[in-house]
């Protein structure tokens, strides 16, 4: 038995996709000319949806792990504010959760104040993508970026949220690890300097337990080969697992955000100025850590590693 298309079927599925394509060819068009209209929005601070970060679904999503904010101080909104998130994690599911959703009420936290968190550029170039990062509050990483929206002298009342360790320090991600990927990324500190930002340290606890990830010491051929990917894309291919394939593992995630560090804007600053707030940033982000590690479940002999 001979089984095939008739000419007459053929014809009628041309019809239907050409009649497919003149219903969606204005859409594209609208979204291209959009598109090149605002193509420097996650440079300029993006287009946060407050609506959306306050729907009741982020709440059910915070509460499954739980994750809890825990603040040691009010902030004011007559300043701005770059808060260094640590660790990274596999997905930096804490800074997520408390600043690009209102799940935790962070939006308390900071009354009235204008939250951004920094990510990859490539996750704000595709098409509709960058739309739906954007609307969770969303910006480019780039120091462009963190220069207009910390600037004293154009903002006041900006609250920046800056993963540090990237890349790299997911490749450290798993339990019982406090690896942090800090000791030579200085540039954050070299903002907040120029800028006049108050530098913040940040720390979830539990980030690091909600993956499992495959062992890829240091030389290994693994890491080695991962490190090779991360040069050329900027993404670290973890191999890592959850409770169930993907899926994140329930155990929570308290962040703790640390005192300000008052910091007087510095146009040019020098090495020395630099060097040296960076060392009284990793002293009190250790203080934040050791102060809060036993609250969060880990033990007096647990410490901060950082490379």
């Amino acid at each position: 038995m001979r089984i095939g298309y008739k000419r007459g079927d053929i014809e009628f599925s041309h019809n239907k996709m050409g009649m497919i394509f003149v219903l969606i060819w204005p859409l594209l068009l609208m979204y291209a000319i959009w598109l090149l209209y605002d193509w420097e929005s996650p440079q300029r601070g993006g287009h946060a949806s407050k609506w959306w970060q306050t729907m009741s679904i982020h709440r059910y999503f915070v509460q499954y792990f739980p994750v809890r904010l825990h603040t040691t101080t009010e902030f004011a909104k007559e300043k701005n504010y770059l808060i260094a998130a640590h660790p990274h994690g596999i997905m930096s599911m804490g800074a997520y959760a408390n600043f690009c959703t209102n799940g935790t009420n962070v939006m308390d936290k900071f009354p009235g104040m204008k939250i951004r968190i920094c990510t990859l550029v490539g996750h704000l170039c595709t098409p509709f993508r960058r739309e739906w990062a954007m609307l969770h509050g969303l910006v480019n990483c780039s120091r462009e970026s963190l220069h207009y929206l910390l600037d004293e002298s154009r903002n006041k009342g900006s609250v920046v949220v800056l993963v540090v360790g990237g890349a790299e320090e997911a490749l450290e991600a798993r339990p019982g690890h406090n690896i942090l990927t800090l000791r030579h990324r200085k540039g954050f500190v070299k903002v907040a300097l120029q800028t006049g930002a108050q530098l913040v340290p940040m720390y979830s606890f539990g980030e690091n337990n909600l993956f499992y990830q495959a062992r890829n010491p240091k030389g290994s051929s693994l890491r080695k080969a991962q490190s090779f990917f991360k040069k050329m894309t900027g993404v670290s291919p973890a191999l890592y697992y959850g409770s169930f394939f993907f899926w994140p593992r329930q155990v929570p995630i308290d962040t703790v955000i640390g005192t300000p560090i008052d910091v007087k804007r510095t146009a040019n600053p020098s090495e020395e100025q630099i060097n040296d707030l960076h060392r009284k940033y990793i002293s009190r982000l250790i203080d934040l850590f050791e102060s809060n590690k036993t609250k969060f479940g880990l033990r007096e002999y647990d410490h901060l590693i950082i490379e």
